[in-house]
């Protein structure tokens, strides 16, 4: 029996933009590949031939997904095609209501007019997240799909890097989420996703292996990283140095620390990211007066965000300043600075973490 081939239809179509974008999101949402360049478009075709035992040429899809600067309207052909690959390929696990609503969030005509500095925005995506970490259920069910979506991945998976819940399953949706970035920040924000879960774990191979591949990627690829992202690089470049290099990974530390705008706004960057892991890993290698030094930076240089403070990142670094003051014999200053820290004012995103950091200085200066 022959398999049939439908011809393409030059008709245009009647259906908007809108509903066009809506298809292409759910085509996508189907597939294990990411559609980044017009070669994917090739093995496409061939999967939707595959699923539906009907064509699309590659060379329709490219002009689909605006890879070819052509006026074109698909024929309801394609269109009829391309939504019955979605019903045999996309349906065949139904998704939970639940599971639906998250999908849906992150739909790209939901944040066309959206500015991603928006507090009100922000807020929402947070509940998003919270909801996932308190329904395992539904975040294995959507962790793929918002992998595959560049939203997904910016509005969720790089907003909420949460220590604990790396523990608890996060680590599988960042497994996704690699496999799709396409660019170094991105890469190396997921690769140090994947430190910070073996650090946790004190798995010291796992560590060297992929501070690593941080390094490789950071030396081979080119592009803007983050603060964030950069403070997280460094933080696994310290965490694992060797006595032996200690200084040489230092001064290229402090090169980096110099080149961060001081006073910067958007995207998080009003707070000193950067500061907040390195501190960290300062911390935990002892280095006691470069640890005060990179704070007093972060605190003094720094402009004052009021949505950090109510998280509590403030507070946090005041504990790593504490310890370094103890450590420098300075007593009294440490134990009152440390009596001003609230944690519970520590934000949802790591807070065990961090108050387990607390405790540990807590320790140190005998505090009560």
């Amino acid at each position: 029996m022959r398999e049939v081939t439908l011809t393409m239809s030059r008709k245009r179509n009647a259906i908007d933009t809108e509903e066009l974008q809506a298809l292409k999101v759910k085509v996508e949402s189907c597939l294990p590949f990411p559609i980044q360049y017009a070669k994917d478009c090739l093995s496409l075709s061939l999967l939707i031939f595959e699923v539906t035992k009907l064509n699309i040429s590659a060379n329709t899809l490219r002009r689909f997904w605006g890879f070819e600067a052509t006026p074109f309207s698909p024929s309801y052909a394609t269109i009829e095609i391309l939504q019955k690959f979605v019903a045999l390929k996309g349906q065949r696990q139904e998704l939970s209501s639940m599971a639906q609503f998250v999908i849906d969030f992150y739909q790209p005509l939901h944040f066309e007019t959206i500015d991603a500095d928006d507090k009100t925005f922000q807020a929402s995506c947070r509940k998003i997240a919270l909801l996932l970490k308190e329904q395992p259920t539904v975040f294995d069910e959507v962790k793929g799909i918002l992998a595959k979506s560049e939203l997904g991945r910016k509005f969720f998976y790089e907003l909420f890097p949460d220590y604990d819940w790396l523990l608890k399953g996060l680590l599988d949706g960042y497994r996704d989420y690699l496999q799709f970035s396409t660019t170094r920040n991105d890469r190396l924000f997921g690769l140090s996703m994947f430190f910070y879960h073996a650090y946790l774990i004190k798995n010291k191979s796992l560590m060297m292996n992929y501070a690593a591949e941080i390094r490789e990627t950071w030396e081979r690829e080119s592009g803007e990283v983050h603060p964030f992202v950069l403070g997280r690089c460094f933080f696994a470049f310290l965490y694992t140095s060797k006595p032996a290099h200690w200084s040489n990974i230092l001064g290229v530390m402090w090169i980096e620390e110099q080149m961060i705008p001081r006073r910067k706004s958007g995207l998080f960057r009003e707070f000193p990211g950067f500061h907040y892991f390195v501190c960290d890993a300062l911390y935990h290698r002892e280095d006691f007066a470069s640890l005060y030094q990179i704070i007093t930076i972060a605190l003094e240089q720094f402009s004052w965000s009021e949505e950090f403070e109510w998280k509590g990142y403030y507070d946090q670094l005041k504990v790593y300043q504490a310890a370094a003051l103890w450590k420098m014999k300075r007593s009294t200053e440490a134990l009152k600075l440390f009596e001003s820290v609230n944690t519970s004012n520590y934000y949802f995103i790591s807070r065990d973490y961090y108050v387990g950091i607390h405790r540990q200085v807590q320790e140190l200066l005998g505090w009560h």
